[in-house]
């Protein structure tokens, strides 16, 4: 028994093509980028990427694919169907030093005014919801939590952490087959 792989959209690309969307995004005068930095972290380097997080630069998004898990399609006869699902972490973040508040929720009449981690992750939310790959790879991606959380650092423990939020998506895309009925004996 062999297993095929079709439209397949591999991981790789689908992290790549996030990474590519989020660095795009510009602020509403359509000049600035939204973020300072954008990065890819893996799980394994979590550590790293919340110290990242908090000595970086203004703005920043951490992109943190997740483990891939795969769906049966049932009613296929002879033949199995799994469909693949790449669930990834975006941890958005704005920085206003000594005032958390306004890092989290914006300030309009601050100099510079600040966008805040919601007016960010507003941003990026419906640039990264629906078909993100087109074509026979076609991948869509789909929210499903966004929560709040503060990253502090230990060497500076006088000023407020940064808030942040991460957004969960969940990014459909590829089919894997594989011939389950007898077949010719050999």
């Amino acid at each position: 028994m062999s297993a095929t792989a079709t439209n397949r959209t591999a991981s790789a690309v689908l992290v790549q093509t996030l990474l590519t969307i989020v660095k795009a995004l510009k602020l509403a005068d359509n000049q600035t980028p939204a973020f300072g930095a954008v990065a890819l972290f893996d799980q394994e380097s979590l550590v790293e990427a919340f110290k990242w997080l908090a000595i970086t630069d203004q703005r920043v998004c951490v992109i943190v694919p997740l483990d891939e898990q795969f769906e049966e399609k049932a009613g296929h006869g002879t033949k199995l169907v799994i469909t693949r699902m790449l669930p990834v972490a975006l941890l958005i973040s704005d920085r206003v030093l000594g005032d958390r508040v306004s890092a989290l929720y914006g300030n309009a009449t601050a100099q510079p005014p600040v966008i805040g981690a919601y007016g960010l992750y507003e941003l990026v939310l419906p640039a990264v919801t629906g078909q993100i790959v087109a074509g026979p790879a076609k991948a869509v991606a789909t929210p499903q939590v966004a929560s709040l959380f503060v990253v502090k650092e230990k060497q500076q423990t006088n000023l407020p952490g940064r808030s942040a939020l991460a957004l969960e998506l969940h990014i459909r895309g590829g089919v894997l087959e594989a011939n389950i009925g007898p077949g010719p004996v050999i």
